[in-house]
């Protein structure tokens, strides 16, 4: 028999039958197969929490022992399947699942065992069933919050979670009414956008809608942008007790914090997107540049007003001198700010250090105005004063000065050097010793002596320089003089101011001479086959004595030296061999004699090069 051979063909049937008075999403017809079975239906979709009862039959005489296998069970296996300890599998053709949930779902099979010769009963299994939860869609957050123009954003409207899927499910996303979007068979849809624009904000809604329900939700999506800071006053000027209101508005997205500052400091905070600032009873402080910054999450951006009170001026900086001499002081200054009312004049005050009384140098009346200098005259020399200055506008005279203390000149002292003399009279050097002045002779005005100055002249020439000494001594060299000159030279005494002491008793030197230096510029001209010319420039050191002549040398290669006497600065030599490379030698002479030679090389041939070498 087919059956005892177990050579059957068989099939599975599974059925899914609502109770409870709720129904299956979806039921498919009873459908017999070939083998002796009959499928009702074979496939479910099933809401969450419907009661369903599955079950399978065997429509021919043999009577089998029906087991009915959940998701992921093994048909091999004795056990019992259980889910949270409520047995799912009976020997009996039906199970019932009060409340269906996601974790009943999947593959469901139904399996015949058919009793065999000798008790044997082996088992004859089907195709599997899929039953599937079907959740419906839910939406959460789709837009992106706090997006800033310009940047690219991808809008995704939809619920994954949502099943079934696949063409059971339709999505639909719009923006103010207007559809953007309307996709079926797809668990969420998308819209990008690359550059976001001020036109992208406003009111988008997402709908998700399958076999289990259907979803809307709206969300507002804002373009944030940097805030837009206006100022609606101009730069005003206003007098000092005066009042001013500023107004600055800030447009952005978020609203903007508006921060208000002056010359960069904080001076009010507001959380409002428009804002006045409002200043009373103005005072030269409240100058300046005022800027009105607005701030939100996209940045912040500032504007920037300037507010000028006139005011009395502000202080002059310390006094300092301009010139001084032993009886007056030149005094000067540099003005403070006129706080945007001109200076009209200067008052000038002056005391001897330690004095409680000032006394005027200068007042506001005086014709000098706004000049900023003042000859103070009538001093005591080598004596400390104090000055101080003001300003004064048409708002009135501003705050004196930081107080300048300056010192008159001492007097000339009245006491020289004498018995002055030289030695050792050199070329360029000469050295000179004298008897100090008497310093206790001198009177308190004159000071101190901190130097001697060693003035001299070229003799019977007007024109005279001089050297200092380094402090207080009684003999020191003069150098850097010229040679084989005739000088005249005196001694004053010094004090710290600019005069000089009456001078030592004068003195007449001449320094030594040497021979000259060397000629400049020795080179060959007027070369042809025979003869040729060499020309040269009067040395810059003649030793200190006239050039007298010229001491010209030349030679072959191979000859020596042969010399003659020049008075000019060029010499010719005719009678030359030709293609001959001739050297020459200049010296320069004068009476104390011949000095160094400068030699150059040249040849009879027309293009030949010549350079000088020493």
């Amino acid at each position: 028999m087919i059956v005892l051979m177990g050579l059957w063909r068989f099939a599975t049937c599974l059925a899914l039958v609502a109770l409870s008075g709720t129904q299956a999403l979806d039921l498919f017809e009873n459908v017999s197969l070939a083998g002796g079975w009959t499928v009702y239906p074979i496939r479910g979709i099933v809401l969450e929490n419907t009661t369903v009862r599955i079950a399978c039959q065997r429509n021919d005489s043999v009577f089998p022992d029906y087991t009915l296998l959940s998701p992921g069970h093994s048909v091999y296996s004795d056990v019992v399947a259980r889910f949270k300890d409520t047995p799912l599998l009976q020997r009996d053709d039906t199970i019932k699942i009060d409340k269906f949930a996601q974790k009943y779902e999947g593959l469901w099979r139904c399996t015949a065992k058919v009793r065999l010769p000798g008790g044997i009963r082996e088992p004859i299994f089907g195709p599997s069933v899929a039953i599937e939860l079907a959740v419906a869609p839910t939406i959460t957050q789709f837009v992106a919050p706090n997006t800033n123009l310009s940047d690219p954003v991808t809008i995704t409207c939809g619920s994954p979670e949502a099943k079934p899927v696949p063409s059971y499910m339709a999505v639909v996303l719009e923006k103010d009414g207007t559809v953007l979007k309307n996709e079926s068979g797809r668990a969420n849809v998308s819209h990008t956008i690359a550059s976001v624009t001020k036109g992208n904000a406003g009111r988008y809604t997402c709908v998700a809608e399958n076999k289990a329900g259907r979803s809307s939700r709206t969300e507002y999506f804002v373009v944030q942008y940097v805030p837009v800071t206006t100022i609606l006053n101009m730069n005003v000027t206003i007098n000092q007790t005066e009042n001013i209101t500023f107004s600055c508005q800030s447009n952005g997205v978020p609203d903007a914090a508006i921060t208000w500052l002056l010359e960069g400091k904080v001076v009010k905070t507001s959380d409002k997107v428009n804002s006045t600032l409002m200043i009373t009873s103005a005072t030269k402080e409240d100058s300046g540049t005022y800027t009105c910054q607005g701030r939100n999450d996209a940045g912040f951006h500032s504007d920037e007003v300037v507010l000028q009170v006139r005011a009395p001026p502000e202080a002059p900086e310390k006094p300092y001198a301009q010139n001084t001499t032993n009886v007056s002081i030149t005094v000067a200054w540099i003005a403070g700010s006129d706080n945007f009312s001109p200076i009209k004049g200067y008052e000038v005050r002056y005391r001897e250090r330690g004095s409680d009384i000032w006394l005027y140098a200068r007042n506001f009346s005086d014709a000098a105005g706004a000049t900023t200098v003042q000859l103070i005259e009538g001093l005591r020399p080598l004596t400390d004063y104090e000055f101080r200055v003001r300003a004064r506008n048409a708002f009135g005279e501003g705050d004196y000065s930081e107080i300048g203390t300056l010192t008159t000149h001492p007097n000339a002292p009245s006491v020289g050097p004498t018995i002055l003399t030289f030695t050792n009279a050199k070329p360029q050097t000469v050295d000179l010793s004298w008897t100090l002045a008497n310093q206790s002779l001198l009177a308190d005005n004159e000071g101190n002596i901190t130097y001697y100055e060693m003035a001299y002249n070229v003799k019977d020439k007007p024109d005279m320089a001089s050297q200092n000494t380094n402090g207080v001594v009684s003999m020191d060299t003069l150098d850097n003089l010229a040679k084989g000159t005739d000088y005249v030279v005196r001694v004053y005494a010094r004090n710290s101011g600019p005069y000089r002491s009456p001078p030592s008793n004068e003195q007449s030197f001449t320094t030594g001479k040497t021979v000259p230096g060397r000629v400049s510029d020795l080179q060959v001209t007027n070369e042809s086959e025979y003869s040729l010319t060499i020309t040269w420039k009067v040395p810059q050191d003649t030793g200190g004595a006239a050039i007298t002549g010229y001491n010209v040398e030349h030679r072959t290669s191979t000859g020596a030296f042969k010399a003659e006497s020049q008075a000019s600065v060029n010499a010719s030599f005719p009678n030359l061999q030709p293609d001959t490379l001739y050297t020459f030698r200049v010296s320069a002479i004068n009476s104390v004699g011949t000095g160094s030679a400068v030699t150059t090389h040249g040849s009879t041939l027309k293009t030949g090069k010549y350079m000088v070498s020493v």
